[in-house]
């Protein structure tokens, strides 16, 4: 019997991945960092692996809580649905939480269309914050990103624990202007304090003393009463991020298919810098994933994420030598391809363009329909509480994309026959598989509660949006925007 021989030539069968270890068999250490600063310092370090020829995966939970509020708040979405010609993120306390939002946002927000974004940041130390961040990224406030890329920073010295946000002269100022705030995001580090801020806020707003506008409020210890931190009202002012629990669940670092696109983009790179031939040195680029350098890593990682990290990071061009190779610096962070990619060779044009290829295939798959991906919007309209309009080429909404429901500034409430109709209309559209977002644009604040000259059998319109938001999928995004002031 040949039973446990392998023949001359065959492929011995590929060991089972033990629970903890890379595909090399190192055991990875998973490394929680509080601090997101010396995660960013760290992630310039040489090199990742540990005395025992392992490797180490770093990551903040600080920094993951910063990508979820981002992916959930859509700012360039929202700026667009308002109207806004950029968007303008306010901070209300810059500590890790609020450096981690501040430097996630300034590249999640930037989009075709808009101008680079606006950040207000409050800090009862401001000056300091200021000093603090000019250490840890210059580039930003040195005037090197060319202008019609660089962000705008603004700095409030405030105490948001005494702040009246009714007749504060610095909440005016911020309020105010061609670039209201897009949303408000509070995260000092202290549960209660942020929560009484938030909601003070949300009152100044519905008293239309102050533009409305989404709240994010953190709540990170998540033993806050579920009275005082609100429901899931998808018409509420204020919504909360951070749940400790849910981040952790939720952590990148957690999810091996997280960093599967990166590896992906990753070894793309060093097959196609390999067949270029590249006169750079970068042998350090070519070793396997586990092995690199945690800098090189997480430039994959941002890559994959869609973030523009290199120039916020501080990186410039570099020089070349005199035989004309790239200088390339970690260090100092120069970069020789840092420039417009027209003014790149074409070798190196195609170094870059392979990984962009194999993200592309990974990505591809026969179950989905790139057609229904298109943006093709259909509006209803409630004028009144007996008038609805439908504005679409169909009126059966076949492939539109994305729902508006246009609440007119008189419309308080919607008539017995008219919410039929309405939801009807919704809950027809959201079975279709085009189907991927629904908008409420609000001319108007919407009362909550019936009035006694209203008739019996109408709905308050809060309640009727509330009961839409019902028919939905998960997987349909409800958005709110109010376009009152």
């Amino acid at each position: 019997m040949n039973r446990g021989k392998i023949e001359h030539g065959a492929k011995r069968p590929a060991a089972p991945r033990r629970f903890g270890c890379n595909a090399e068999g190192e055991p990875v250490v998973k490394v929680h960092l509080a601090s997101t600063g010396l995660l960013a310092d760290l992630a310039e370090g040489a090199g990742t692996g540990s005395a025992h020829g392992g490797a180490f995966e770093s990551f903040s939970l600080k920094a993951d809580g910063a990508r979820a509020l981002l992916a959930k708040a859509r700012l360039p979405m929202r700026a667009r649905d308002c109207g806004q010609s950029r968007v303008h993120l306010v901070i209300a306390g810059v500590g890790d939480q609020g450096e981690a939002i501040l430097f996630s946002a300034l590249a999640a927000a930037i989009a075709a269309g808009l101008r680079p974004p606006k950040v207000t940041l409050i800090d009862q130390c401001a000056k300091d914050v200021r000093k603090r961040l000019s250490a840890l990224r210059p580039r930003l406030f040195d005037g090197s990103i060319p202008k019609d890329a660089r962000p705008s920073l603004a700095f409030v010295n405030l105490d948001i624990a005494a702040v009246s946000f009714d007749l504060d002269e610095s909440i005016l100022g911020i309020d105010l202007g061609d670039d209201p705030p897009t949303a408000w995001v509070f995260c000092s580090g202290r549960d209660e304090l942020d929560l009484a801020a938030g909601r003070r806020l949300e009152l100044a707003m519905h008293r239309r003393c102050r533009r409305p506008a989404p709240i994010f409020i953190r709540r990170w210890s998540a033993r806050m009463p579920e009275e005082l931190a609100g429901n899931a009202d998808p018409l509420r002012l204020t919504n909360f991020f951070g749940d400790i629990a849910h981040t952790v669940k939720k952590a990148e670092v957690l999810d091996e298919k997280a960093f599967l696109l990166p590896k992906v983009l990753h070894d793309a790179y060093r097959g196609g810098a390999t067949a270029a031939g590249s006169p750079i040195d970068i042998d350090q680029f070519r070793q396997s994933w586990n092995r690199l350098p945690e800098n090189v890593r997480e430039a994959n990682r941002s890559t994959a994420r869609q973030l523009v990290d290199r120039a916020i990071a501080g990186w410039m061009a570099g020089p070349r030598d005199d035989r004309g190779i790239p200088r390339r610096d970690n260090r100092r962070r120069l970069h020789d391809n840092i420039r417009s990619f027209d003014e790149l060779d074409a070798e190196t044009r195609a170094r870059y363009a392979r990984p962009l290829a194999a993200a592309i295939r990974m990505l591809e798959r026969p179950e989905i329909d790139l057609d229904a991906q298109r943006r093709e919007t259909g509006e209803i309209r409630l004028c009144s509480a007996d008038v609805l309009e439908i504005h679409s080429q169909d009126t059966d909404f076949v492939g539109v994309s994305e729902l508006i429901i246009r609440v007119g500034e008189r419309c308080t409430s919607i008539a017995g026959h008219l919410q039929k109709r309405l939801l009807g209309h919704v809950s027809q559209w959201g079975r279709r598989p085009e189907a991927c977002r629904l908008l409420v644009m609000l001319d108007g604040p919407v009362e909550f509660e019936l009035t006694d000259d209203v008739d019996e059998n109408s709905l308050t319109t809060a309640q009727v949006l509330r009961e839409l938001r019902a028919l939905l999928v998960s997987e349909i995004a409800y958005d709110v925007a109010r376009l009152y002031r």
